[in-house]
């Protein structure tokens, strides 16, 4: 009897070990009920995160990524504008230029060099500019000109004595074209995001299962639809002009650059009106999802698509169309090119960036003016310190009109220098152009002839010149 009992408790523990009851067999059944549960979950998981996104979400998504993508494209300029940003006093730009032309006519230009010389000086709001022609090492003509105090002089010992000068009207600060304030920017763009993000509406959006075109492939797709009407818009333009309002520094950058007191950046804020947002017909944005990825998106109103885009890869394109579907704009981005396109009526105006080659192209026809030219420009540059950096510029232009055509090719070598000395010139000498006598205009004239003449290219292009337009 007891080693029936015996018998009958090794039989009962071995077959709980071999079920896995005991200690140990209890661990290995809670990790194997534990791995089923995880892998439910995980399944239920990636269905509910990929397949049951809310429409919100992908809003909320797509916004956040297309200001992340303007924030990356922000970084570039500034870094590409950094160098200039440096310059609080002066500016200079000196080098040179030489042309070769496709045309015979005009070859006789390439055999010069231009060498020119531009400075701008912000503190005295004072600038230079000169330019010298010469063949090899002899200089042909030299001519310069000097801006100061809101008065021109212009300076060319090949021609006259001395300095000329003539008043020189609406001369402005010359720092104003090279500052861009990048921290108001970034502050404006954070609060548009926050502004969007705060008027998305769920019971304003839907879900419905679609087939749609998308550069010329037929796509099944999710299209998550948001209806913008009046209400959602003005709460948008409110939520944000409160937003700017608020915020000090960012109303006295707005006021610097548009040079108005921050009075009236805040008075503007302040009266706008929820009746100056009003319209009747509400807008439709649809975005076009696969999964989650968005492929697609369109802006309609009354069943015209305004506004169509894809996001195919690494390839974005914006159209925006008229009332007949016609593409007015075309904007391209990928992640080594941007391009745009303008179209009106049957002319058309490109302009394209290759970030990796650092090249710029610039189209431009118009078949109606039988008008036409392109403009290709690469530039390499090379710092050599905080304030010297130079820059190498190679680029074709060529041009059609009628049936006269064009074609050069150009190369500047070039070299930028930050608060550098702009040469001072002594005025007290300077004579009025409108005090020139008739002789000395005519000395003048006489000279400038004497240097064309001596010129013969230049002769044989101005010969040629005018034959040209003889026959014509």
């Amino acid at each position: 009897m007891e080693n029936e009992q015996k018998n009958e408790t090794a039989l009962e523990h071995s077959t709980r070990e071999n079920m896995g009851v005991g200690k140990k067999g209890s661990s290995k059944i809670l990790w194997i009920v534990f791995g089923v549960l995880v892998l439910v979950l995980l399944v239920f998981g990636v269905y509910f995160i990929f397949f049951k996104t809310s429409s919100k979400e992908i809003y909320e998504t797509s916004i956040q990524n297309l200001f992340l993508s303007v924030d990356g494209s922000l970084n570039e300029l500034e870094e590409k504008t950094a160098f200039l940003e440096n310059a609080d006093q002066s500016v200079l730009y000196e080098g040179s230029l030489n042309l070769s032309f496709d045309d015979n006519t005009m070859s006789a230009l390439a055999l010069y060099t231009y060498d020119y010389r531009i400075g701008l000086d912000y503190v005295d709001d004072k600038a230079e500019v000169a330019l010298t022609m010469r063949e090899d090492e002899r200089e042909v003509l030299s001519l310069a000109l000097y801006v100061l105090d809101e008065m021109g002089y212009i300076e060319s010992e090949d021609l006259f004595e001395g300095l000329l000068s003539a008043p020189v009207t609406n001369s402005g600060s010359f720092h104003q074209d090279i500052t861009l304030d990048y921290t108001m920017i970034r502050s404006l763009l954070d609060k548009t995001e926050k502004a969007l993000l705060n008027v998305l509406d769920e019971n304003k959006m839907e879900a419905v299962k679609k087939n749609v075109t998308i550069k010329e492939t037929s796509r099944d797709v999710t299209d998550h639809i948001l209806t913008i009407d009046s209400d959602m818009l003005w709460n948008f333009v409110y939520g944000l002009s409160q937003d700017i309002s608020n915020d000090a520094d960012l109303v006295t950058r707005l006021a610097n650059f548009l040079e108005v007191s921050e009075e009236d950046i805040t008075a503007s804020l302040n009266s706008l009106q929820k009746e100056d947002f009003d319209f009747s017909v509400p807008v439709e944005v649809h975005l076009y999802t696969e999964g989650k990825d968005v492929v697609g998106f369109t802006v309609v109103e009354e069943d015209i698509e305004y506004i169509v885009g894809s996001v195919l890869e690494d390839n974005v394109e914006i159209t925006f169309q008229d009332e007949t579907g016609a593409s007015l704009i075309t904007i391209q981005q990928t992640n080594s090119s941007i391009s745009f396109l303008l179209s009106a009526e049957e002319t058309t105006m490109s302009l394209s960036y290759d970030k990796e080659a650092n090249t710029l192209v610039f189209d431009f026809d118009s078949p109606v003016d039988e008008l036409a030219f392109t403009v290709e420009m690469n530039i390499q540059t090379e710092t050599e310190s905080d304030e010297v950096s130079h820059e190498t510029i190679t680029g074709n232009i060529s041009s059609t009109s009628g049936e006269d055509t064009l074609a050069l090719s150009f190369e500047v070598e070039n070299t930028t220098t930050l608060n550098a000395d702009i040469a001072d010139i002594n005025t007290s000498a300077a004579r009025s152009v409108d005090s020139l006598t008739e002789e000395e205009l005519n000395t003048i004239l006489e000279n400038l002839q004497t240097i064309l003449m001596n010129e013969e290219n230049i002769m044989d292009f101005i010969s040629q010149i005018i034959e040209d337009y003889a026959t014509v």
